[in-house]
């Protein structure tokens, strides 16, 4: 085991300082991680994915009118292409606005699709990483917690050393067994 030699208490008390600012820094960065993960989670969960939903019942409710619609206008224009009155010449404007519908059905499909692969992907990723950072808090505050009173009772006993200490005007300025 290696050996320092420190004179001075102050180079304790700035080491610990500096100690001090390192742990509430990591403190801070761990927790902050765990904070964001279930942020990012309740978004998903709570947000995204119910507001996915309602839109999904909106728009296939708006693609089934839409569907009703241009099968309407379909009876019609065939109505009128067997001769059975002047009915409609095209159902072009139903068929366009029901596929229009029919796309943005699709896109609410697609948006809960990714939302439920982030969920499971944050899960499973996600969730191991929460608990490994909450041990290494947990560990980094014990550790951090031990090596500051350590620090603070070196430099206790350090001052109490420097207090015992001989002042330099009493010391004995022959060597012992005197010439």
């Amino acid at each position: 085991m290696s050996r320092a030699e420190i004179a001075d208490p102050e180079v304790l008390r700035a080491f610990r300082l500096r100690l001090s600012g390192f742990l509430r820094d990591t403190q801070t960065g761990l927790g902050g991680v765990v904070a964001q993960y279930y942020a990012v989670e309740e978004r998903l969960r709570g947000e995204l994915q119910s507001h996915w939903k309602s839109q999904l019942r909106r728009r296939e409710e708006v693609y089934n009118i839409a569907r009703l619609k241009y099968l309407a206008a379909k009876d019609e224009v065939d109505a009128a292409r067997r001769g059975r009155g002047g009915g409609k010449q095209s159902c072009d404007d139903e068929r366009l606005d029901m596929q229009r519908a029919q796309r943005k059905r699709d896109e609410a499909e697609e948006k809960l699709a990714h939302i439920a692969r982030w969920l499971h992907r944050l899960h499973q990723d996600g969730e191991p990483l929460v608990g490994r950072c909450r041990n290494h808090d947990l560990g980094l505050g014990d550790l951090g917690d031990k090596a500051l009173r350590a620090l603070d009772t070196m430099a206790k006993n350090l001052d109490a050393y420097h207090a015992v200490r001989l002042p330099p005007s009493s010391a004995p300025t022959t060597a012992p067994g005197g010439t």
